[in-house]
């Protein structure tokens, strides 16, 4: 004889998945950042709508392994995958400054050896050009500048350009 399971429970199962698939992909990867495992589910994920954005930020994700890859090949792989990804997704929404901020945070961080950072320059001027406009909170646009900021790879005068950038 088969146990009904009590409806509480099957509930409970549905809230907390419709409360991980619910939160926005920017969420969840700055959530993700510094966990090998959360990356590559995140990589791998279904539950995200098939956007631009989401591949960017897919992308990313796959960037950002290369820092847990122990062995250079897989590394290198990871970014190139990564690398493809935004690139697809800059390509596809050229003046979207979400992907443009993505795309930035993975040349202004990059290591040298990977010779990616020829679009740091028009990154920020897309980024500062669209953000004002752009349909996502106002703790995300300074999160965002926040964190583009911190980089690593930034003139001091990108990093005071950045961050006088106008949100609202």
């Amino acid at each position: 004889m088969k146990k009904a399971v009590p409806l509480s429970a099957l509930l409970f199962v549905f809230l907390f998945s419709f409360t991980q698939s619910s939160k926005h992909i920017r969420e969840v990867f700055h959530e993700s950042v510094k966990s090998e495992s959360k990356l590559q589910s995140l990589i791998a994920s279904k539950d995200y709508p098939n956007t631009d954005v989401t591949n960017a930020y897919k992308g990313l994700a796959k960037c950002t392994s290369a820092d847990f890859a122990t062995w250079p090949t897989t590394k290198w792989t990871y970014f190139k995958e990564g690398k493809a990804l935004i690139e697809a997704a800059v390509k596809a929404s050229p003046a979207n400054p979400e992907i443009a901020y993505v795309r930035f945070m993975v040349q202004a961080n990059a290591p040298a050896l990977v010779d990616y950072s020829d679009e740091i320059e028009h990154d920020i001027s897309v980024f500062q050009n669209n953000i004002q406009k752009y349909n996502v909170s106002d703790t995300w646009k300074q999160k965002f500048i926040k964190q583009m900021a911190a980089s690593v790879n930034l003139t001091a005068a990108q990093k005071t350009r950045i961050k006088n950038t106008p949100i609202n």
